[in-house]
This record gives structure tokens, sequence and C-alpha cells, in this order.
């Protein structure tokens, strides 16, 4: 559900909401999304000018989702980082992380690896592991299944992550990486989506028992 923040008639900002429940927000499990939550105005030149203007947004989404819900929770993107608001209104703040690679040069990229995952590269490559670039999502699905089970869990996510890859195929979003061995058996893989600025891993997984414990790592360079 998504709620927005007017000064006006004009939209200033707003908030992305995942219901999991009668009265509570936050990531619903089938959303397969890295955040959710505050959705600010572009950053203006001036330092102050953003800051405040952040500030009085935020307090008001923090009053905004204390009355409508009994319980909250979410992933906010490395963005937003003055929650001061959501203290002053009771909510409790954590740190969680996350990493981000500029892929502007490849080659740097490489370099900058750790030697053990380069020779783990290399010897994919060796072995003869093929990368299908446009995989079906079926088989993603099935990778990513054998390492839930291999693990005693389920995927909960399964019918939300075909509704998801649905819509972001139809807008081009969206693409599986799949490792093969030379037959064209799976061996891992990954499911990358991306939006005009950047690209999210979302969902991975390999068959264990087909062996190249590195096909998963070359799937996700290539």
């Amino acid at each position: 559900r998504l709620y927005g923040c007017f000064r006006g008639d004009e939209l200033r900002a707003g908030v992305a909401v995942g219901l999991v429940g009668p009265n509570a927000a936050g990531h619903p499990e089938s959303s397969l999304t890295p955040y959710l939550g505050l959705l600010l105005p572009p950053v203006s030149d001036r330092v102050v000018t953003t800051q405040s203007t952040t500030k009085e947004i935020t307090a008001v989404v923090a009053a905004f989702l204390r009355r409508e819900f009994e319980s909250v929770h979410f992933r906010f993107p490395p963005e937003v980082v003055d929650l001061q608001p959501f203290l002053w209104r009771g909510f409790q703040a954590g740190v969680r992380y996350t990493y981000r690679l500029k892929l502007e040069n490849l080659d740097a990229v490489l370099a900058g690896m750790d030697a053990t995952r380069r020779r783990n590269l290399r010897a994919a490559e060796k072995d003869g592991v093929l990368v299908v670039s446009d995989a079906p999502f079926t088989t993603m699905l099935e990778l990513t299944e054998k390492t839930f089970h291999r693990q005693g869990r389920e995927v909960g996510f399964r019918s939300g992550a075909v509704r998801v890859q649905a819509a972001l195929a139809g807008a081009n979003r969206c693409r599986a990486f799949v490792a093969t061995d030379p037959s064209g058996r799976a061996l891992g893989g990954v499911w990358i989506v991306w939006d005009e600025r950047r690209a999210y891993y979302l969902i991975g997984g390999h068959d264990e028992t087909a062996g190249s414990a590195n096909a998963t790592a070359l799937a996700m360079w290539k």
C-alpha cells in the first residue's frame, strides 16, 4: 500500500507499506524487496534544506504509522539516515548492512576481489561451466528450493516470486543467470532485478549434488 505525504496539493514524499497482518505493517515474506518505507524527495543542493525537509517528513510519517498500525517493522534504504523522529515516537532503530559495488570498471572490480574468489571463477571456467544469462525463472526457483531444502527449510515466497517476476519481466527489469555444466545441467544461479540506478541480487541457489561449488560465483560475476 502506498501513502502520499502532501503539503497542500503538492506530493512531497510517501511511504510504501507491506501489510503483514490486520494491524501490522512491514516486510511481507513474499515482498521480495530489499527495502520498504520512506520515499523521500530528491536531495537539494543545500544540505540544511534537505535535512530540515527530511526531518519534517519523517516526523509526519512516524506519527502516521504509530497511529495506523499496532506493529511496524521496516528495512529502510541506506539513504534514510535521520531516524530521530521515529525514536521520539517510541520506535526502536537498529543498524543492518548491505554492500554495493560500483560497476563502471569491471577490471577494477575483479582486481578488488579476494584472490580465492578469483581462483574460484577461473576454476569454474576451466571446468567448462557455462552461464545462461536469460534462463527460465522456474529453473532459478528449483535451485533456490534445493538450497532451502538442504537447510531443512521451505521456500515460503514461491507464489509471490512468480507474481513479482512476471511483473518485472514485462518491464525488462529482471533476469536469471544460471550456470550449467557442458551437458546443460543447472548447477547454480542468481536472480537479479534492477531499476535506473542499481541492480539487486534477490534470489540464489545451487544444486550441491551437481558438483562445481564455484558455479554460482561465476553466475554472479557474469
